[in-house]
């Protein structure tokens, strides 16, 4: 699965990030899986625009497989020199020494505790900088939340010795009797990449407002705070 967006400049000069489109690669004849799934995927990267660059893969399981593959392809078969440029991304680990915006100012490993985390935390402070557009919210047939919206939504959070703990994947589908938010997982790799090729974390104009509205937020999470029965993470810090 992979997520496509664009980062833009605003007339008022604000960085955005617009999600284009979410594509599902399915490997449909016999062969070799990531070199079948290497090539819808890159295939899809020259349609939309994508430089090798601008691509980030998650390698936390066994993505190393399918970076390899993507490369191979981009690089022998589509003719392009720059095809190692790929983005290796992993989940695993500790946190980053970013900051995690204007309206929060510490650094992401005092904000958060784990890589992970601070993954799809940063979509949550993208949402709430308002620095994200065209996010779908309905599915094709309108009925339901879009995949992306339900999943990002259902994961929870609590806060614990002043960080953010998001809860595991098999804590989630456990709760929640689902797969693995797949859909939510490649979205929020999409935004990490729109982080590294320069998207800033800045509220609006109104700074105050979602400074006093992250406060509230904190102050109502503190009735809330508890431990996993586990310190199993499966995105454990490293």
């Amino acid at each position: 699965m992979a997520t496509f967006g664009e980062i833009g400049t605003t007339d008022k000069g604000r960085k955005k990030l617009s999600y284009i489109i979410q594509r599902t690669y399915h490997a449909e004849s016999e062969g070799i899986f990531e070199d079948m799934i290497a090539k819808q995927l890159v295939d899809d990267c020259i349609k939309y625009g994508v430089e090798p660059n601008g691509l980030g893969i998650d390698i936390s399981a066994d993505g190393g497989k399918m970076l390899s593959a993507i490369i191979r392809y981009w690089l022998n078969e589509k003719k392009n020199p720059k095809a190692a440029d790929v983005y290796p991304i992993s989940s695993m680990g500790k946190p980053t020494d970013r900051i995690v915006s204007n309206v929060d100012p510490r650094k992401c490993l005092d904000a958060y505790d784990r890589r992970v985390t601070e993954y799809w935390m940063m979509v949550r402070e993208a949402a709430l900088c308002e620095i994200l557009c065209n996010v779908p919210r309905l599915d094709e047939d309108g009925q339901g939340l879009h995949p992306i919206v339900s999943q990002l939504c259902s994961r929870i959070y609590v806060i614990k010795s002043k960080k953010f703990v998001i809860e595991t994947k098999d804590d989630y589908k456990e709760r929640t009797g689902s797969d693995s938010p797949d859909n939510a997982d490649s979205f929020v790799y999409m935004v990490e990449m729109a982080r590294r090729h320069g998207l800033v974390f800045q509220s609006p104009d109104d700074r105050t407002r979602l400074f006093n509205r992250l406060k509230e937020e904190r102050e109502k999470q503190k009735s809330r705070e508890y431990s996993y029965a586990t310190d199993s993470w499966g995105e454990e810090a490293a």
